[in-house]
């Protein structure tokens, strides 16, 4: 999410347009039907560039098992070291960039709903964060005992954890026996 963050603070002008938009994940106008949808090629684009910085961009990840193994190519043979091996790994790595796309794009949604947040700063041209909220011992316990309880963002923690662990930041992906 701060990467999402981080881009759209930088690359729209005037700064503060990006406030008018979001990334809605059903489609409807919910909540707030004054905002503009991103457009979905923008959001297509930004899920991919993080799909190819974990390596899970592979066109072939888009086919299924068979049809890869069909072909025979590079991609398939470095998945293992027979076809049930290689399917196997397929399989894995087509689920988690299943997953990577669902998580990305609720990630561009909660970045955007962060930068609405933000105000405009005139004087230097630039949307700056809202200054902290006093601290409350006894309200912010009571919010994080409430926050963690089989909520879907606490699930889609989980899931991004579990995703960390089957992605290596420096090959792609980790083929475990």
């Amino acid at each position: 999410m701060d990467f999402y963050r981080f881009y759209f603070l930088h690359a729209c002008e005037p700064k503060q347009e990006i406030q008018n938009f979001a990334c809605r994940q059903s489609g409807k106008r919910g909540r707030f039907p004054h905002l503009q949808d991103l457009p979905e090629s923008l959001v297509t684009f930004l899920i991919n560039f993080v799909l190819d910085g974990v390596g899970l961009y592979a066109e072939e990840l888009l086919m299924s098992a068979s049809e890869c193994a069909r072909q025979s190519n590079r991609f398939w043979l470095g998945l293992g070291n027979d076809d049930e091996a290689r399917t196997k790994m397929f399989d894995r790595l087509s689920e988690a960039r299943m997953k990577l796309c669902g998580l990305a794009r609720v990630a561009i949604g909660r970045a955007l709903g962060d930068l609405r947040a933000y105000h405009f700063d005139a004087e230097k041209e630039m949307l700056s964060p809202p200054s902290k909220k006093r601290f409350c011992p006894a309200t912010t316990q009571d919010s994080l005992a409430h926050e963690h309880t089989n909520e879907p963002e606490h699930e889609q923690d989980e899931d991004i954890e579990s995703l960390k662990s089957e992605v290596d930041m420096n090959n792609g992906f980790n083929v475990k026996s």
